[in-house]
């Protein structure tokens, strides 16, 4: 009991640096939900339980407890992914906790304040016109880019519960098209979110939902890789970047298993002048980054990055390091490298 209240103040303490703007509810509302994961999780952990499979970038949701195949809604809890990185690997980032529940409060609040969203929530209160208008209202207010891509899921989960009803058939899938040109396009930014759980018992609202969230992964993933390939970028422009780096590879790690590649995401003769030019605690943050991601088994997933490992193993054994400790801290990254189990 001593770590999960030890546990709670250090994440409480965080989480109560963000700007509630006075909704007192909201925040009791999100230390309530943070204690109860954090109680269940450590209980978890502790009889050995298996971890939940976080989604790729899903950071947040309803996260079911139950191992049987089929589960109802008192077998859901709401968690936070931070908080299995903190008990299961005592990883913790300030930064990135305070963003994460920013993106829940906010999803939280968006349904309750936009009158055509209350109206998909609780659609089987209204009529079929009622439902029409405002998923037609819905479709305009996407392709003005009113709504933040954390919505998507959401709006995809009532949408799906009521096209299985065969209500608003070509309203719901013109919807759904705005919302994939959303992300083809580039117009919406943010991570895509899976917050689908327990909605009905009902396989064809589960089967049409996975259709359509599919859809708009597939779309994301295309325009995710653009996307990560600047923000690389970027890191790897500024000096001295490896803390930078090695925490964003730790974010977006299941991106790249799911893409089968990693350094193809990183410019070659950059990384070289980086592992010359930059501090040598940098080289060890790389070490750190290589380890993790192509540790064991994990690496047989990423073959099409075996070629520009050779290639950096020959290009790094070629170049002339006049420095001793910066020379053995690149001998121990050749010897990583030459280690990954292909």
């Amino acid at each position: 009991m001593q770590f999960i209240f030890e546990s709670f103040n250090r994440l409480g303490e965080t989480i109560l640096h963000i700007d509630f703007k006075d909704d007192e509810e909201n925040k009791k509302k999100v230390l309530s939900e943070l204690f109860e994961y954090l109680v269940i999780k450590s209980i978890h952990v502790k009889k050995g339980v298996n971890r939940y499979p976080w989604k790729e970038r899903q950071e947040f949701g309803e996260i079911c407890l139950s191992n049987e195949e089929h589960s109802n809604y008192t077998d859901y809890i709401k968690g936070f992914r931070f908080v299995d990185d903190f008990i299961m690997n005592s990883y913790f980032n300030e930064e990135y906790i305070i963003k994460v529940i920013e993106d829940y409060l906010s999803n939280i609040n968006v349904f309750e304040t936009d009158n055509d969203l209350k109206v998909i929530e609780r659609y089987w209160i209204h009529t079929e016109n009622e439902l029409k208008e405002s998923i037609k209202n819905i479709a305009e207010k996407l392709e003005k880019n009113r709504y933040s891509i954390n919505y998507y899921s959401q709006m995809l989960i009532k949408l799906s519960c009521i096209e299985v009803w065969e209500v608003a058939i070509s309203e719901i899938r013109e919807t759904v098209q705005v919302m994939e040109n959303n992300i083809k396009s580039g117009k919406i930014k943010g991570e895509l979110h899976d917050i689908y759980a327990y909605e009905v018992s009902d396989e064809k609202q589960s089967k049409k939902y996975t259709e359509y969230f599919e859809r708009l992964k597939k779309a994301f993933q295309k325009s995710k890789v653009t996307q990560m390939i600047e923000e690389i970028d970027n890191i790897m422009a500024k000096t001295n970047s490896g803390e930078e780096l090695k925490e964003y590879c730790y974010r977006n790690e299941i991106f790249f298993r799911e893409n089968e590649s990693f350094l193809s995401f990183i410019k070659f003769n950059l990384l070289v002048q980086k592992l010359q030019g930059d501090q040598i605690e940098d080289i060890y943050n790389f070490r750190y980054i290589i380890q993790r991601i192509y540790k064991g088994k994990k690496a047989e997933i990423y073959a099409s990055d075996k070629r520009i490992v050779i290639d950096l193993i020959n290009k790094l054994n070629k170049i002339t390091i006049e420095d001793k400790m910066r020379k053995q801290a690149i001998d121990l990254l050749i010897k990583d490298l030459q280690d990954i189990q292909f």
